[in-house]
């Protein structure tokens, strides 16, 4: 692995930071919270990242993509992490981009990637059910023939960004094998989840007796457990990155403040209280960037420990933005705690995205079964 980014993924990690601080400004992302779903401040967004290929990076070329690899991605997910990007890139790109490009055909690759790469499909995948298990035992709902197609059965909850996705691509029993289905999410009954993070909603999707066409099941067959959990692994990489970037803005927003901030007629900063605090939040952030980058990589070179390296980083990054918001709310003091201040849309993010895709602690089970502990 070469740990040193190119410079074309310099100017990539640039060019977006510049267009995200000008677009995505923390007035947007205040007003997504208080809208709800989407907003004509988030379209136009949308709108502005799709004329920029962002949809499309990780599609191929002849697809109408630009064809990078994932540690691209990360480096674009890590910017909309810094920025708290209210639109749904991770739901489409990470979550429904990746199932259509590890699970479908390649009639259904070319039916969707187009489409997507142009900013046309906002799209989510729903995995979990009420019970929250996360795993072959997790799926329940049910897929049985009915006609030239498939009639689906049962309720997925959790799912980010339903109310605001065209399509959803659904986990399903078929003969007794998990398999993903692509659903028109207007064909379904939705409803919103009380989640903790305004900007990236969760929903119930309930499929009661909803028929899809043959052509919906992608692969054409039963996927397996381990083509979902490959699709779970590069999505899981892409939200690693995005955390990084997340910790990484409130720690430099912590140092900006303990600078200023004076106190005993001295900056705060001046304190070891202060300072050893910061240092310590530097020091898991840049560990955490590291894990994030090599799962990414090793999903890229799909090596055998793919899955080691995604979990070991989901279980580091996660504890570490965690970590990180609430260190920089109790430095910024009473001030850090109110509503008009900004911290608490990152801990709101850091809160959610810990928990999705696996919790720290599912990932570190994870780990000690793929190193037989």
């Amino acid at each position: 692995m070469d740990v040193a980014f190119t410079h074309e993924q310099d100017l990539l990690r640039t060019s977006a930071r510049d267009f995200l601080d000008d677009r995505c400004p923390i007035g947007l992302v205040r007003e997504a919270a208080d809208a709800g779903a989407g907003g004509d401040g988030v379209d136009r967004l949308w709108d502005s990242m799709a004329q920029l290929g962002w949809m499309g990076l990780g599609v191929d070329e002849g697809h109408g993509g630009l064809g990078r690899p994932l540690v691209d991605l990360a480096i674009l997910s890590e910017e909309m992490g810094r920025s708290l990007v209210p639109a749904p890139w991770f739901s489409t790109v990470g979550l429904f981009t990746e199932a259509i490009r590890v699970a479908g055909d390649a009639r259904q690759r070319g039916a969707w990637l187009p489409r997507i790469a142009a900013g046309e499909v906002r799209g989510t995948l729903a995995i979990l059910e009420r019970d929250g298990v996360l795993g072959r035992d997790g799926v329940t709902t049910t897929a049985t023939p009915a006609g030239d197609g498939y009639r689906l059965e049962g309720s997925k909850a959790f799912v980010p960004d339903l109310d605001i996705a065209g399509s959803v691509v659904v986990a399903a029993l078929l003969e007794g094998q998990p398999g993903l289905f692509v659903v028109d999410a207007g064909a379904c009954e939705l409803t919103d989840e009380a989640g903790i993070d305004p900007t990236r909603r969760l929903a119930t999707l309930r499929l009661p007796g909803a028929e899809v066409g043959s052509d919906c099941l992608l692969g054409g067959e039963p996927c397996g457990w381990a083509t979902i959990e490959r699709v779970l692994d590069r999505a899981t990489a892409l939200q690693c990155a995005e955390m990084c970037g997340g910790a990484q803005k409130v720690l430099e927003l912590t140092v900006e403040y303990a600078r200023t901030r004076q106190q005993f007629g001295r900056p705060i900063g001046s304190f070891q209280g202060v300072s050893h605090r910061c240092a310590e939040m530097l020091l898991a952030v840049e560990s955490a960037r590291s894990l994030s980058y090599y799962a990414a990589w090793c999903c890229d070179e799909d090596l055998d420990n793919a899955p080691l390296a995604v979990s070991a980083a989901k279980a580091w990054t996660g504890d570490t933005y965690r970590a990180a918001t609430s260190q920089a709310i109790q430095l910024h003091g009473g001030i850090g705690f109110t509503w008009e201040a900004n911290l608490h849309l990152w801990y709101r993010r850091a809160l959610a995205m810990a928990a999705l895709l696996g919790d720290p602690g599912y990932h570190r089970e994870r780990v000690a079964t793929l190193i037989d502990l």
